[in-house]
């Protein structure tokens, strides 16, 4: 070495000597012919070339490639002459370093990270593989403060595996820890890629660690990332930010960014292959939108809002469908639409959050509208339109030509039309979940066919089908009113409630404060499935029991009240029946028990409608009592009807009471009992079981013979007054007289007794046969007969003078 100019002196020679020279482990030697430094390894003669001495980079290969070659696939902008202080254009800089990657087939651009690289003009790179990205551990910055494209990518061949120069690669766009920042009053897209319509799901578009973003408030970029049929999207911790200050507050399209993402297309083949994880697009008024035929969109933990509308996933020209789309923890906050479907098949969403803030203002919208879309499925999570507006507005709408749409366990609120609605050609679709402060709980159109709902439902009007073979079932329980007023608002801890009337104001039917653990609601009317037909009956609650060999007696339903403390009172069961003011012919009935054997079967002997039982304590009170309450009667107490075989009233065998029927001490405007026209009271009996009938108070019993007489006695039951015999007989007992208005007819000793007169009384003897008792006749006292015209004398047949 020599010491003044530091140079190494390597031992060299020709090719031809060197050819079989292995040399030493690490030793170098100068191939004099080739101008080539070799390496050697003390095996391998000849050793191995690693560059020229002198000459072009490319006269030397390493595994087949160019030196040249593998410093022309990186080029960072510095060498270009870039700048990165934010003031200074570097647009040319940038461009001359991608324009030196297309000369070479494509590569890296370098962009040295921390930097600010003002771009006055479009960046523009087609047909090559391209990647930007950062060079440090922090994200290098991109300044548009022009009104085109930040970026501008074309593919314009019809194949996006490139030929020539870099022969093989795809014609894709990488972007990597980069940022792109507009502070442009207006631009178009920040990142604009166009690749040619055909079929493939090779990886067209990355971005890892991108953000797009405005300076100012209003103004800027009219989209974020826009790409046009391009397949195997993949795109990891990307944020979309549009003007944070809206240019239209007033209006639902207020942002000045339309598109934070756009998938679009140019032609009807398949974009296959879409991977995308937290990607976040705020201040559009479209977070994302994919149009036309992309297949397999798979996206995890994303987020858009707050925007105008959220998602948007439609089939643009037909055939065109959106196929197998698969988002997991979808977040979205939005004026309009939270996810707009159509034309798709395979959509699923697990765990999708929308938030519906109208800000005030009557926007429509819903938190998710699926028209002509097979095979929808939302799992888990909740739509919550906050502050309920606009002409239309729903949770959930289901629209079009659409089969088998799956919605569990997601809660609906607040939405001002309805919770869920499936309003088109809906088949074969299911929703399980919360329905609560919905203007309707649930809509099911006149074409909506073979759905079934099961969901609770709170403060949300009733469900309304109008389609065929659905079933609307409410389960479960939601919180109910907490905030009791007397005789206005009681309290519900758990209630089920689809009605117009609210449960909660049921309390004005009594003066007090009115607490219920549980209650049920549900309004019925002439659109209620099952409810249509006269005498077909609905219910608000519906108990089956079958006993299918159980040892036990198997009831449908049991209701227990306990009164626990002193002075309490309880009731098993309290039944109210009414009707609402200004109603007109309707029929209310308290209470209805049918019992229905099948014909042909037998029952035994237990068989009854009602039973009534006293347990344990004698003298309860009246088994049934009725009564009028506020000036209400009944026409009748207890009206038998048909179907009665025996009689209406009637001991059981072997029972000991004081009566059968007892008047008490009411009042009766007519009698305690009345038997109409051609009806009769029958008092039967046969040797000493005789049966009874009582006037109390009056001294005298009625008492029905074994052989057909009767016998007034007295009260104490010990003489008989007054008989008719078997043979028709009257009979005058104990002494009793027959008496007429109060005079004896026959005294007790059975001697007849005339009604006496005066010769001036004397009454009409026009009818003959007739005796009387004259007490004045001259001649003295004597009995008198009427012969037809005069009053005879017994005597003498003198006629009484």
């Amino acid at each position: 070495m020599t010491e003044d100019l530091k140079r190494v002196a390597l031992l060299g020679g020709p090719t031809s000597q060197l050819a079989s020279v292995v040399g030493l482990d690490r030793e170098l030697i100068i191939d004099t012919d080739k101008k080539t430094l070799t390496v050697h390894d003390g095996e391998t003669p000849g050793g191995f070339p690693l560059l020229r001495e002198d000459g072009p980079g490319d006269a030397v290969t390493v595994r087949g490639r160019t030196l040249d070659d593998r410093a022309g696939e990186v080029a960072n902008v510095l060498d270009f002459g870039a700048v990165g202080d934010g003031e200074t254009d570097d647009a040319p800089a940038f461009q001359q370093a991608i324009d030196h990657l297309v000369e070479r087939g494509g590569g890296v651009l370098r962009v040295p990270a921390g930097g600010y690289y003002r771009l006055e003009d479009d960046l523009t790179c087609a047909d090559v593989p391209l990647a930007i990205e950062a060079d440090g551990s922090s994200v290098a910055q991109l300044l548009i403060v022009h009104s085109g494209h930040g970026l501008h990518y074309t593919a314009t061949t019809t194949n996006v595996v490139q030929s020539g120069p870099g022969a093989g690669r795809l014609k894709s766009l990488r972007l990597t820890n980069v940022s792109f920042v507009c502070s442009a009053s207006t631009a178009l897209a920040a990142v604009r890629g166009e690749w040619p319509a055909e079929t493939s799901a090779l990886p067209l578009f990355t971005a890892q660690n991108v953000l797009v973003g405005h300076v100012p408030l209003t103004g800027g970029l009219s989209h974020g990332l826009w790409l046009t049929n391009a397949s195997g999207t993949v795109m990891n911790n990307v944020r979309v930010l549009g003007s944070a200050q809206a240019v239209a507050p007033t209006q639902a399209d207020c942002w000045t960014m339309r598109y934070g993402i756009l998938l679009d297309s140019s032609g009807n083949v398949a974009k296959l292959g879409h991977y995308w994880n937290g990607v976040r697009v705020s201040y559009a008024n479209w977070g994302t939108w994919v149009d036309g035929w992309y297949e397999g969109i798979y996206a995890t933990n994303c987020e858009l809002g707050p925007n105008t509308a959220g998602l948007r996933l439609t089939n643009g020209a037909s055939p065109n469908t959106i196929l197998a789309a698969h988002f997991a923890n979808l977040h979205v906050d939005v004026r309009a639409n939270g996810v707009e479907i159509n034309g798709a098949q395979d959509v699923k969403f697990a765990n999708l959050e929308v938030l519906r803030n109208t800000s005030g203002f009557d926007f429509d919208g819903s938190g998710v509208s699926a028209t002509d879309v097979q095979h929808l499925g939302i799992s888990g999570g909740w739509i919550n339109c906050s502050s309920p507006s606009g002409v239309e507005e729903n949770g959930i709408i289901v629209a079009g030509t659409s089969l088998s749409p799956k919605v569990s366990g997601v809660s609906i609120i607040g939405a001002k039309t309805a919770g869920v609605a499936f309003s088109g050609v809906v088949s074969s679709g299911s929703f399980d979940g919360h329905v609560q402060d919905c203007g309707t709980s649930v809509i099911l159109g006149p074409s909506a066919s073979g759905n079934r709902f099961s969901f609770s439902e709170a403060n949300s009007g009733a469900a309304s089908d109008s389609g065929a073979d659905n079933r609307v079932n409410l389960t479960g329980y939601a919180l109910g009113n907490q905030a009791p007023i007397a005789g206005v608002k009681m309290q519900v801890d758990n209630l089920l409630e689809a009605g117009s009337q609210k449960v909660e104001d049921i309390a004005g039917i009594w003066s007090g404060i009115t607490y219920a653990h549980t209650a049920a609601s549900r309004t019925f009317d002439s659109t209620t499935a099952g409810g249509t037909t006269a005498g077909s009956p609905v219910a608000t609650t519906f108990t089956y029991a079958v006993n299918d060999g159980c040892p036990a007696d198997v009831v449908a339903g049991i209701d227990v009240a306990i009164a626990k403390a002193s002075n309490s009172t309880v009731f098993g069961r309290n039944i109210i029946a009414g009707n609402v003011s200004g109603t007109t012919n309707t029929k209310i009935v308290g209470l209805e028990v049918d019992v229905q054997p099948t014909t042909g079967t037998t029952v035994n002997s237990g068989t009854g409608g009602v039973y009534i039982n006293a347990f344990n304590l004698p003298g309860l009170g009246p088994a049934l009592q009725v009564g009028g309450v506020g000036g209400g009667s009944f026409t009748n107490g207890i009206v038998l009807g048909g179907g009665v075989s025996g009689a209406g009233f009637s001991g059981a065998s072997g029972a000991s009471m004081t009566s059968l029927i007892n008047s008490g001490g009411a009042t009766y405007s007519a009698a305690a009992i009345v038997l109409s026209n051609g009806h009769k009271l029958r008092l039967s009996g046969t040797g000493s079981a005789h049966a009874y009938s009582y006037t109390d108070g009056s001294n005298n019993r009625r008492e029905v013979l074994g052989g057909g007489g009767f016998i007034w006695r007295n009260n104490a039951d010990t003489v008989s007054l007054v008989s008719i015999d078997s043979g028709g007989n009257l009979n005058l007992e104990a002494g009793g007289e027959l008496r007429s208005g109060g005079t004896s007819v026959v005294d007790p000793n059975r001697l007849i007794c005339l009604r006496s007169y005066t010769v001036a009384t004397l009454p009409s003897a026009s009818v003959a046969g007739k005796e009387i008792y004259v007490s004045n006749e001259s001649g003295g006292a004597v009995p008198a007969f009427a012969d037809g015209t005069n009053w005879r004398r017994v005597t003498d047949r003198a006629v009484v003078s």
